[in-house]
């Protein structure tokens, strides 16, 4: 690669006006949207239902089809042009980060940059620069000779550096124009059809953004290592950009999560809507799934003690923690026993997540205790696409143990000061999540089996310091306080019960 000017564009680089334009894309594609759900329903639905018949209608109703899809993929572009803007400023400001690390860490071992235009920086020895106006210093110093001959044997590897983060910049640079020749090369058709290829790009672009490990969910500690490493400005900016990444990825604090699916729900809403109203959904977008997700936004809507946050939404369902388990001396996460995503679970699964809260507190009001409501979920649905399949609870199937004990590990990372009490609440089913999370030799925190159990010995779930009866209610004043006292470290103050 010969030399140019990349280091030097990217110091003097204004990621302002790239927020800028994503921006204003980003209210050109809220028009859009408001715009394409009014026609579909003032003009296509009433067309469509409007009992008109023959081959007329039928040519109409064709046409309207065809609009209809095109107005859609109309969206996707847009929603594409918004993101490879986003994408480019996050990318900028990840690299400027870097290059000033780098810049202070040449500075710290005596070195300093030499910045011209059309070159790369020059890599000058400090002591050499300013012994240059004492000759005697220089020649008869042992010690500064010494020093001076380490610097030089160690300048080649700083030069190499250099030269490898400009050809980051250029590969930056390359990479963003060809997503823009793209979408110019989309945009420049008679019509916007080229969906498949519109899907690739919005891949593309979160790839070159989110690290590949990261996207997996597969490691909270390389999450939270990832996140820690970010400048504050950059979290916030790909929390806004990519809210249902963020938010439903263990490793990353409480309160981030939170704020991001905060902002998702909103969308995810919006999707299940649209895709409803159209006729057409995804598979697993149902109306008693978006009405879940609205009566879950209304409860996130109204003040609640202790104050409600939103770990997780989407997959197979929600995760709602009552108090920040990153500040709680205790965390109790309960997994409801069975059935998916409906106002039922919200109303009442969410509500003895709260009421447990309520009785922790009365166990125990000078230590905070935080509760959640677990739902067990698949990989979490990624940028433009809405794949919920909320369908199941901890009951039975191996594939809720791995997730859940990955999101109690999560919670230790990103916990505050001391580590937490840690207590699971569930059925203890063979197969299902409470057992295959408890397995091993990790999991040292206490578990609650609730009655749905059809299991009497649950020997595989390990440290069960309460089994409540057959059929018990679990919201029963005496239930609550038995379960209060285990989560909170009291066990049944009135009949301990060890572990086992």
């Amino acid at each position: 690669m010969s030399e140019d000017v990349y280091w030097n564009k990217l110091l003097f680089a204004d990621v302002s006006h790239l927020h800028a334009a994503a921006d204003r894309w980003e209210s050109v594609a809220q028009k859009l949207t408001h715009h394409t759900a009014d026609w579909q329903v003032k003009t296509h639905q009433r067309v469509l239902n409007s009992g008109w018949s023959g081959d007329t209608a039928s040519t109409a109703e064709a046409k309207l089809g065809l609009l209809e899809g095109q107005l859609k993929n109309c969206q996707q572009e847009i929603e594409s042009i918004r993101l490879q803007f986003r994408d480019a400023a996050d990318d900028l400001l990840l690299l400027k980060a870097d290059q000033a690390a780098l810049k202070h860490d040449c500075e710290a071992q005596g070195f300093y940059l030499f910045e011209a235009s059309g070159r790369l920086p020059q890599v000058r020895i400090k002591m050499e620069d300013e012994a240059s106006g004492s000759p005697g210093m220089v020649g008869n110093d042992p010690d500064f000779q010494r020093q001076l001959s380490a610097l030089k044997a160690k300048r080649p590897e700083i030069e190499q550096r250099i030269k490898e983060f400009d050809e980051r910049i250029q590969n930056f640079d390359e990479r963003w124009a060809s997503s823009i020749n793209h979408l110019a090369d989309v945009g420049q058709k008679d019509t916007v059809d080229d969906r498949t290829a519109s899907d690739d790009l919005l891949h593309s672009q979160w790839n070159s953004v989110i690290p590949a490990d990261i996207q997996d969910n597969k490691d909270p500690k390389a999450s939270a290592d990832w996140w820690n490493s970010l400048p504050e400005s950059t979290r916030q900016q790909l929390l806004k950009d990519f809210p249902g990444v963020i938010g439903n990825t263990d490793g990353i604090p409480a309160q981030d999560r939170d704020a991001a699916n905060r902002l998702y729900l909103p969308q995810l809403r919006e999707q299940m809507a649209t895709q409803l109203a159209g006729g057409n959904p995804d598979p697993g977008v149902t109306q008693t799934k978006l009405d879940g997700l609205n009566a879950l936004q209304k409860q996130l809507d109204t003040p609640s003690n202790p104050p409600m946050m939103l770990l997780g939404v989407g997959g197979k369902g929600p995760i709602v923690s009552y108090g920040n388990p990153d500040q709680a001396a205790n965390i109790a996460s309960y997994v409801p026993s069975k059935g998916g995503l409906d106002e039922t679970f919200v109303n009442g699964d969410l509500g003895y997540g709260r009421q447990l809260a309520v009785a922790a507190h009365q166990a125990d009001p000078k230590t905070p205790t935080a509760t959640v409501v677990w739902m067990n979920y698949d990989a979490p649905p990624r940028v433009a696409g809405t794949s919920i399949s909320m369908t199941g609870g901890s009951g039975g199937g191996d594939d809720g143990s791995q997730p859940f004990s990955q999101f109690q590990n999560g919670l230790t990372l990103t916990h505050d000061g001391r580590q937490p009490n840690l207590t699971a609440i569930g059925t203890g089913d063979h197969g299902g999540t409470l057992m295959g999370a408890t397995q091993g030799t990790k999991w040292s925190g206490n578990t609650v089996v609730t009655g749905d159990s059809g299991w009497s010995e649950d020997m595989d779930v390990k440290n069960v310091a309460l089994r409540t009866a057959a059929g018990a209610d679990l919201s029963d004043p005496a239930t609550l306080k038995a379960t209060a006292n285990v989560v909170t470290g009291h066990a049944d103050r009135n009949k301990p019960m060890a572990a086992r």
